[in-house]
């Protein structure tokens, strides 16, 4: 086949797509004006599914020098203070990611996609034409980035020079307008100058002129000076600085910074977030990063407009009752059905949190689940015996708003479990007292070496053997389980010969990715993957991060404390995982078995249920499944990101 043809058909292909789910600005003209300024800054308000919207819709290329990093360099820290519920989010993780190409689920963000700001002319110019390359007719795009839809640029210090030589309009408004004929398939995005004291007069005509021609011709404007006027409170500074200097008179002596006075008042990661802002101030960003989000929801179709969604009625909850007490260490938590005052609205998540104390400053599970919607067990390992815990549950809508929280209740475990007598970590049914195994081969019983658990299998007659790596500090827990004590078999392997193996680690810090080696007396089969099994995804295949030895009798595995691989759902130190080898050969019809037979020392029904209370049309399970691979490799290239290592890695 011709090659060249062939890519050409993908690429066309590739195209149709991205016109198809393009939003409607991107093939006609507003019908108004967008102007994002200082009222534009409530990241609150901006709906969950505006922001996913945005997320799969835009490509963004963006022109700047130093003033206008403080746009992306405030986006860049909105993720964190996100994910640590700053401002009283609460989104999913990483919703705020953004980078070059829109990998790992993130917005395609291009910074610094053209060299120089908006006060070069006509470089500005000249650059924009060179990275779309020529007009497209199909979609009115560039040929040399053909999934561009936005373009924007940043001033720096010159907008004030433009209005005073009367160039602003030649050299500025004129060619923004070019090239929204030129490329009509791109939304140019027009700003304003960011303030400048020393020349107010001419800075304040200059903004102004552009906003009016914006308000006149239907543009989008990102009121970059205006948004810098207003503190949070919406205190507005006539004569301001780009630093938030605030003065007197437009020749007056500087009186205070607006946003050192806001910050200094305030909570660091709870009501504002330190990040780069170039010669001004953390708060500055912030704000201008909530209204670039703004920004992008409208452009992606939101209207603060549109009505509102009503949140779902919280939850009620049904069991364990109240103050109930000798509870297994694995209970079942389950709530009432979903309630919305929104005809139509359907559930998609849950979010279950369990702590040991009645205020949940201290969680040990927090897990936010569109396989658990009103039925969700606790995994093992994660309770203690005799301990009183408290719970609740919130339930979220299809547009991914969340009720309130349910009343909590509380209850307290079994005063003691009998299963692990002498208190090594491992059931007593399955321990291995025989001083001869040696399972990793380093000339050592396995039973002897600090640092390493091995155990009996309770399906397929194995020995297995846990083996602690650098950046670990403790194996707390090792045990098998039976696969058919899962009920829930949706996307579940076929055969699972070895069963599953739970255990708890310790890390060195909160948030740490860690390896860990386990040995095996018999080799996985060759078309093995490793499946593991919680209740916020169900079954999925873990092997993108198991590998396995050349003989397959070992396999190593990454895990991430409060991410892939760790079953409570937190960053506290602690990893629950439970998983196994498994092959996805196609079951006998009702065969619900693991493929392995179940001996004494089996724990049957110790681990999650399935919830029967889910339906097809609140998840596509198929969907889920497939894309959960790619769910758990963004967040371990997330984890090398923030960390800059892999802990344990030798």
């Amino acid at each position: 086949m011709n090659t060249n043809f062939t890519c050409r058909i993908i690429r066309t292909f590739m195209l149709i797509i991205a016109t198809a789910v393009m939003p409607i600005w991107a093939q006609a003209a507003f019908n108004q004006a967008v102007i994002i300024d200082h009222t534009c800054t409530n990241i609150n308000a901006i709906p969950r599914s505006a922001i996913e919207q945005a997320v799969q819709s835009l490509h963004i290329a963006y022109g700047h020098t130093s003033h206008g990093s403080q746009i992306t360099e405030g986006m860049t820290g909105l993720v964190d203070f996100a994910n640590n519920g700053g401002l009283g989010l609460q989104l999913p993780r990483d919703i705020f990611q953004w980078n070059q190409g829109g990998t790992n689920g993130a917005l395609d963000l291009h910074d610094y996609a053209m060299d120089g700001d908006a006060g070069y002319y006509p470089q500005w110019v000249d650059n924009t034409r060179n990275y779309l390359g020529s007009p497209e007719a199909g979609t009115g795009r560039g040929s040399a980035h053909p999934m561009v839809n936005v373009i924007m640029w940043a001033w720096c210090g010159q907008v004030s020079g433009k209005y005073a030589n009367g160039t602003l309009t030649s050299e500025y408004l004129t060619p923004m307008s070019q090239l929204e004929q030129e490329y009509p398939g791109i939304i140019f995005v027009y700003m304003t100058g960011h303030l400048d004291h020393w020349d107010d007069a001419n800075n304040k005509a200059a903004n102004q002129m552009i906003r009016n021609y914006c308000l006149q011709n239907k543009k989008v404007l990102y009121d970059f000076a205006d948004i810098e006027s207003y503190d949070p409170d919406v205190k507005h500074f006539e004569f301001a600085g780009d630093d938030c200097t605030y003065y007197a008179s437009a020749t007056g002596n500087a009186l205070g910074n607006w946003a050192q006075e806001w910050q200094n008042s305030h909570v660091q990661g709870t009501d504002w977030y330190d990040c780069g802002a170039a010669h001004s101030e953390p708060l500055n960003a912030n704000r201008k990063a909530y209204a670039a989000w703004w920004l992008w929801a409208r452009l992606s179709g939101w209207s603060p407009d549109q009505p509102s969604n009503q949140a779902p009625s919280a939850p009620q909850l049904i069991s364990p009752a109240d103050g109930e007490t000798g509870l297994s260490l694995t209970p079942e938590l389950r709530t009432g059905a979903f309630s919305d005052p929104d005809s139509g609205d359907t559930h998609s998540q849950s979010h279950w949190q369990v702590a040991g104390s009645a205020d949940f400053s201290n969680l040990i599970y927090n897990n936010e689940s569109t396989v658990s919607l009103t039925t969700c067990r606790l995994p093992e390992a994660l309770l203690s015996s005799g301990v009183l815990y408290y719970w609740r549950v919130r339930h979220v809508d299809n547009h991914g708003t969340p009720s309130a929280w349910s009343a909590t209740r509380q209850f307290t475990t079994l005063s003691a479990v009998s299963e692990d007598a002498d208190g090594d970590g491992i059931p007593d049914t399955q321990e291995i007292n025989d001083q001869t195994v040696d399972l990793d081969s380093d000339g050592n019983a396995d039973i002897n070496q600090a640092g390493m658990k091995c155990l009996k299998t309770c399906e397929g007659n194995v020995m297995a053997a846990i083996k602690q790596q650098a950046g670990i500090l403790a194996i707390q827990t090792f045990k098998s389980v039976a696969g058919s004590s899962i009920t829930n078999t949706t996307n579940r392997p076929a055969e699972l010969p070895f069963g599953l193996l739970q255990f708890s680690l310790q890390v060195q810090n909160a948030g740490d990715t860690a390896q860990l080696t386990i040995h095996f007396s018999q080799p996985a089969a060759a078309t093995a993957h490793w499946y593991k099994y919680d209740s916020t995804h169900g079954w999925t295949d873990f092997s993108a991060h198991a590998t396995f030895s050349a003989d397959r009798k070992c396999v190593t595995l990454e895990l991430q404390d409060g991410g892939f691989g760790d079953a409570d759902g937190l960053a506290n130190g602690i990893i629950v995982d439970p998983s196994g080898p498994g092959t996805v050969s196609t079951p006998e019809s009702g065969n619900t078995g693991s493929g392995g037979s179940s001996g004494g020392n089996c724990f049957i029904g110790s681990m999650l249920d399935f919830d029967s209370s889910h339906s097809t049309a609140s998840l596509d399970r198929t969907h889920a499944h497939r894309s959960i691979i790619p769910a758990f490799q963004d967040q371990r290239q997330a984890a090398r990101n923030s960390n800059g290592k892999i802990v344990g890695r030798e």
